[in-house]
């Protein structure tokens, strides 16, 4: 399965990554603090070494 989470560094976000990395799906993790997500996609992958995580720094809430 194919899954976007965002606010994917810290909190909920990082908590439904971790059980939906546990159960093999590919994940789309997004996030403001880019070194903070790039953190989570390294325990992530050590976690669950046959998903794939694909990551992007962003902030969803930005009018701009």
């Amino acid at each position: 399965m194919r899954i976007v989470i965002t606010g994917a560094s810290r909190g909920i976000g990082l908590a439904m990554a971790r059980i939906f990395a546990r159960e093999g799906n590919h994940l789309f993790l997004s996030s403001k603090n880019e070194s903070a997500l790039l953190a989570a996609k390294q325990e992530l992958t050590t976690l669950s070494p046959g998903s794939v995580f694909y990551t992007r720094a962003a902030d969803l809430g930005s009018k701009a």
